[in-house]
């Protein structure tokens, strides 16, 4: 398992986050090889799906150590307590859960914060959170984010929710540190799904973050 600040690294230097949201358990080690082929080292597991934990133990397995392993949609402690248990390397919450905030990281896992409003970007940052996730991204827009930085200039956001190949490069170029992305990543046909267009589709999406990543957010 990684360490604190491998997987604080890697999430900031390859701010890709693959959501892996009602995937079939038998696809998921075969999906998570192919986003890693397309160099993606940040996977998140939603907690929304009944079997994410197998899901997830699943992916450690079937990933090298240079992937780091998430949990996705934790909005309560028992979410949180049996994410840990199967290895969840970081915590990435729709909303601000102060519980789950406190017990992550006291154990050592980073939290990626949901928020939409300053006051919750404010209650996250409070509470420790080295990141924040914009959600829902695609509704609220670029300069939303863009607005953002006025008042938190070093606010390092992943942005989620609708955010795709069409709408990335407007959200790097609004200062965004890097995006989670679910459906357009995983909208395959599980009974012959397309492993290569997936590999394709995430080389494509972290050329787009590298190329247009703002100077605050460059990896030296």
């Amino acid at each position: 398992m990684a360490t604190l600040t491998q997987i604080v690294t890697s999430l900031r230097s390859r701010p890709l986050i693959a959501i892996l949201r009602g995937v079939p358990e038998r696809c998921i080690a075969p999906l998570g090889v192919a986003l890693a082929e397309g160099g993606v080292t940040n996977i998140e597991v939603t907690f929304t799906d009944h079997d994410a934990s197998q899901k997830l133990a699943l992916l450690r397995q079937a990933l090298p150590d240079s992937v780091c392993v998430g949990a996705g949609t934790v909005t309560n402690q028992g979410r949180l307590e049996a994410a840990l248990e199967a290895g969840a390397e970081f915590v990435v919450t729709p909303h601000v859960v102060p519980a789950v905030n406190a017990l992550a990281l006291q154990s050592g896992v980073p939290v990626v914060c949901g928020a939409m409003t300053p006051t919750e970007i404010a209650q996250g940052l409070e509470q420790g959170c080295r990141f924040i996730k914009l959600f829902p991204a695609a509704p609220l827009g670029p300069d939303y984010l863009k607005a953002l930085f006025g008042p938190y200039p070093e606010l390092e956001v992943f942005v989620v929710g609708g955010i795709g190949r069409g709408n990335l490069e407007a959200f790097m170029r609004a200062g965004a540190l890097g995006a989670g992305v679910g459906g357009s990543l995983t909208d395959l046909d599980w009974a012959r799904p397309d492993y290569h267009a997936v590999t394709a589709l995430a080389r494509d999406l972290r050329s787009l973050i590298q190329t247009y990543r703002g100077p605050n957010h460059q990896v030296p």
